[in-house]
């Protein structure tokens, strides 16, 4: 009697052990052991190679005679006296018959980073990726309908996506990856070089819910770069808690292409055409911008002021004033939002609320000549270009 571990359940049974070659392989000689559970219901089969790990395959026969291929150790290529393996740790589905897709996201994704692993495992030891890669390929087809699944360059994806896993030492990056589907990872990993940026866009995925089509025109934006480059006085009119926070809800520029308009487009025109296309303009903007109201009314001394747009983000709990200008910006700008934040904070903003902030949105500006307007004003404001 002997005792055998598959995952967490052990089972016990008689075993029986002979030496001899597998059926029709010129490989080393192994151990072939016939495990007969109770209820005899199943078998399984483990295949040892005397010069390699204590790595097998496993395969479940039911009375229908099924197959199945299941958890611990899978034997991926045997080629004389060459083998590689890979520890799937779970239950595959039903091969020969039905196609990988049977698989969770989650399972799938743990099975490509074991087999991205195991080409950088066998690239370690001086062996070739491209021949890893090629042998691996076509064992692996063999054992999928879906053999798009584990081309060559598939598991050249999967091999980057080891690599990017590796060096995510962030608990909630590497918790994102396995919330991605195989189709956004891909684009990801083939746009998308560097590390840090990599995992930028792991996360912003996951946590917006972003589509592909989304994700694909978030990333050729350059949102990375993008993100928290908002001039702004924040610094001074921001508590160091939130600062960082704050910033990062804010970007420059702002990617308006959605809009389609001539470069005539007059500041009524964007402004009408922002709320026709309120959904591109709030996956623009980020998470957390929640449309109040256009042309907000505010009165101070029986004189109306008249706010393009208003905002509340959910997140800082704050009220965001955007003002739209279709040329340069002007000096004048700064002094106008200052006066429409007040009127904000007054007449909007409720108990538990931050200071509203204001985003004025121009088609160019000074930079030094911003920076050091900006530092005149005590009402938390930025000024971004935007491009459509």
């Amino acid at each position: 009697m002997h005792l055998l571990q598959l995952g967490h359940r052990k089972m016990v049974g008689l075993v029986r052990a002979s030496r001899r070659r597998e059926s029709g392989s010129s490989g080393p000689t192994g151990v072939f052991i016939q495990y007969i559970f109770l209820p005899p219901l199943l078998r399984i089969q483990l295949i040892f190679s005397d010069h390699l790990p204590p790595a097998c395959k496993l395969l479940f026969n039911n009375t229908n005679g099924d197959i199945y291929y299941v958890a611990n150790y899978c034997v991926m290529k045997k080629n004389q006296n060459t083998a590689y393996y890979i520890n799937c740790r779970f239950f595959i589905g039903k091969l020969f018959e039905q196609s990988f897709s049977v698989l969770r996201t989650q399972e799938l994704l743990t099975l490509y980073q074991e087999i991205g692993n195991l080409i950088l495992k066998q690239e370690k030891q001086g062996n070739s990726g491209t021949e890893i890669i090629e042998a691996l390929s076509g064992s692996l087809k063999e054992l999928s309908a879906d053999i798009r699944k584990f081309s060559p360059e598939n598991l050249r994806y999967m091999r980057a996506f080891a690599i990017a896993c590796e060096e995510a030492s962030n608990p909630i990056i590497q918790m994102a990856f396995y919330k991605l589907s195989w189709s956004h990872l891909k684009f990801i990993l083939r746009t998308v070089k560097e590390a840090e940026s990599l995992h930028f866009y792991v996360r912003q995925t996951w946590e917006n819910g972003w589509s592909l089509p989304v994700m694909i025109r978030q990333i050729k934006s350059g949102l990375y770069e993008r993100q928290g480059r908002l001039p702004s006085n924040f610094r001074t009119t921001i508590s160091d808690a939130q600062y960082d926070r704050v910033q990062q809800a804010f970007k420059d520029p702002y990617i308006l292409d959605f809009l389609c308009l001539p470069s005539t487009a007059k500041e009524r025109d964007v402004e009408q055409a922002l709320i026709r296309q309120m959904p591109e303009l709030q996956q623009e903007l980020g998470s957390g911008f929640a449309f109040v109201k256009r042309q907000q009314k505010m009165v101070n001394s029986d004189k109306g002021f008249f706010c393009d747009l208003v905002f509340y983000h959910t997140g800082l709990k704050r009220y965001i004033v955007i003002d739209i200008k279709v040329v340069e910006f002007k000096p004048e700008y700064l002094g106008k939002m200052s006066a429409y934040l007040a009127l904000a904070d007054e007449q909007l903003r409720q108990d538990g609320d931050g200071e509203s902030i204001g985003l004025i949105l121009c088609t160019s500006r000074q930079e030094t000549f911003v920076a050091q307007l900006l530092k005149d004003f005590h009402k938390p404001m930025g000024i971004a270009t935007y491009k459509r």
